[in-house]
């Protein structure tokens, strides 16, 4: 269950390093750490509650482990493996294995509209990698209309079998499991709470720097220093995603399955909190699919709450968001 805030005053937490200094500031009680890194293309944040000294090294190199294991960047990734198998099974690793099936959990949830399996698609509009060789070998394989529910997975043999010409882009996706495999894993590890910013994925967990919760704050689409709305919630998920985040010559890498090309509805920015940051992720991207109306009804069927921007900059909030502000 998503918890809300406390009604009461509270820190703006964003993954900023001036917000993030609010905290250090903040004068708090319990003992606040944090510590930043780069990878799978963004910045990673860890601020964390009464922690042993390891959790923040250990958050590190666990999310290198998952991007050396996901990343579509390498083609020694297990994943790039897999995307180039041309439909022979493969035995994987349990981090490809969550992975997959998070990713078809996704394509269920939001019933085809988020689709991972547009690598190809990606490729053909100018999202290429710095390995021509590895493009040229994406390349060849066959762009097809396979979808996710064409995967096959032997659980006792822990093979996995892609069609010919499906691949995999694990994108925002990969971020906002990250952020939650990590949150779980710095409980374990002894912290009283946790908070992972994964570029625009968060996931909290545990006790939270003050009474009120985590607070984390909805930056505006076109002017990052300035920020819409704020939320506070002690345990969950959420996740940003924004037509003006990448593009490659006017092309955004939010695209439509269908087509190949990017939505044409009116929301240009989507802000989704729920249980989990992968959820939030995949919920974030499916607003895209739909006008602000008809996300926002979307929104709130699955029990989940969101903010949404449109091209006009009008703010459209589901009826349970104001419960974290």
């Amino acid at each position: 269950m998503l918890d809300s805030k406390s009604p009461q005053e509270k820190e703006v937490l964003t993954p900023t390093e001036l917000a993030i200094k609010a905290i250090d500031d903040a004068g708090l009680a319990k003992r606040v750490t944090r510590h930043e890194f780069p990878a799978m293309g963004t910045l990673f944040y860890s601020v964390a509650v009464d922690a042993p000294e390891n959790v923040h090294s250990a958050i590190e190199n666990r999310v290198h482990e998952l991007e050396g294991c996901w990343t579509r960047f390498s083609q020694n990734s297990e994943l790039m493996k897999l995307n180039l198998s041309h439909g022979a099974p493969m035995r994987v690793s349990d981090d490809l294995l969550i992975l997959i099936r998070e990713m078809i959990h996704g394509f269920e949830l939001t019933e085809g509209v988020f689709d991972p399996s547009i690598l190809g698609q990606l490729m053909e509009l100018g999202f290429t990698t710095d390995d021509e060789n590895l493009n040229e070998q994406i390349r060849e394989n066959p762009v097809v209309s396979h979808s996710l529910s064409d995967i096959r997975i032997d659980d006792e043999s822990r093979e996995i079998s892609l069609p010919h010409g499906l691949m995999l882009d694990p994108g925002g996706i990969g971020k906002g499991l990250a952020a939650d495999l990590m949150a779980q894993m710095a409980i374990s590890l002894g912290a009283s709470g946790i908070a992972v910013f994964a570029g625009g994925e968060v996931s909290v967990r545990g006790q939270a720097p003050t009474k009120e919760g985590w607070t984390i704050a909805v930056e505006n689409p076109w002017d990052a220093s300035d920020f819409l709305d704020t939320v506070a919630v002690h345990s969950g998920g959420i996740a940003t995603s924004s037509m003006e985040a990448r593009s490659v010559a006017d092309v955004h890498h939010i695209l439509n399955p269908v087509t190949g090309q990017n939505f044409a509805t009116d929301v240009v920015q989507a802000t989704v909190l729920c249980e989990r940051a992968v959820d939030a992720e995949v919920l974030a991207k499916a607003c895209f699919a739909y006008d602000c109306a008809e996300s926002i009804s979307m929104i709130e069927e699955v029990g989940a709450q969101a903010l949404l921007v449109d091209r006009d900059g009008n703010i459209h909030r589901s009826h349970g968001w104001e419960d974290f502000t």
